[in-house]
């Protein structure tokens, strides 16, 4: 019983030491596309406030906006409170931004302000900023306000990448075979298509169907069980076939029938 007991513990600490490497992975990696749009306001380590409204091009990553910065200007050798507005630009990767700020008013004394900054698995927003035209003034800060960047939903337009194959010169006929036939091993999964259905050479868009002379190349149910080379969690597989040139393609997982 107790040698029983020891191996217990020892895979409940394996499993736990397993979790715990795992779960920082599995964040970072919790969202691709972010989504900046709106109203946002960075508390600095020098007691200054930044409010900006973002403008995010989803598709560019683009920032463009208007920035007020709220703070204290040496003026005489007293601390002035002070206001002054500008205009922003930058970008968004991945989940790292950066944008600069012109200011409108009086840019030789407010300078032009650089923020760089990174989203947190959660959605939450720091970094640091630095007076472009006095370098000495930088700052730490962080949005405050308690907002989170939304994640975007999936997009298969966006999110998909697709290997194209080489171009294939003469256009093949329609039914025709490319090479012998590719039997699966017996620990490989196979798919039978139910219905005549479009192969494609991407899991979904933007990929698009292979064509095979003037219509698009198809998989028959007649064709029999086609090995299953790779599975997309959008719902597409990737089939060993003769049926296109490159002998592999995709196709949507409701018209197969696989084991």
């Amino acid at each position: 019983m107790r040698g029983t007991f020891y191996r217990r513990a020892r895979i409940v600490v394996a499993v736990a030491m397993a979790a715990a490497l795992l779960a920082p992975v599995y964040a970072s990696a919790a969202c691709r596309h972010w989504n900046l749009n709106g109203k946002w306001e960075f508390w600095q380590s020098n007691r200054a406030k930044l409010v900006v409204d973002l403008k995010h091009d989803l598709s560019t990553g683009a920032l463009t906006g208007k920035a007020q910065h709220s703070g204290e200007v040496e003026i005489g050798g007293a601390d002035i409170p002070s206001t002054w507005y500008g205009t922003l630009d930058g970008s968004l990767n991945g989940n790292k931004f950066r944008f600069e700020v012109v200011w409108e008013e009086n840019p030789d004394l407010h300078g032009q302000g650089e923020y760089t900054g990174e989203i947190g698995p959660k959605g939450e927003l720091e970094g640091a900023t630095v007076d472009l035209a006095h370098p000495q003034n930088k700052a730490t800060w962080h949005e405050w306000a308690g907002r989170r960047a939304k994640c975007l939903p999936f997009d298969p337009n966006r999110d998909i990448e697709v290997t194209r194959p080489k171009p294939f010169d003469p256009a093949p006929r329609a039914g025709t075979d490319f090479g012998g036939s590719a039997p699966a091993t017996p620990a490989q999964k196979t798919a039978t298509a139910k219905d005549d259905v479009d192969i494609w050479d991407g899991a979904g868009p933007p990929g698009k169907p292979f064509r095979c002379g003037s219509i698009n190349c198809f998989l028959s149910p007649s064709d029999g069980p086609q090995p299953v080379l790779q599975y997309n969690t959008d719902g597409w597989y990737r089939l060993k076939t003769n049926k296109v040139p490159p002998g592999s393609g995709w196709v949507a997982e409701d018209h197969l029938t696989v084991k």
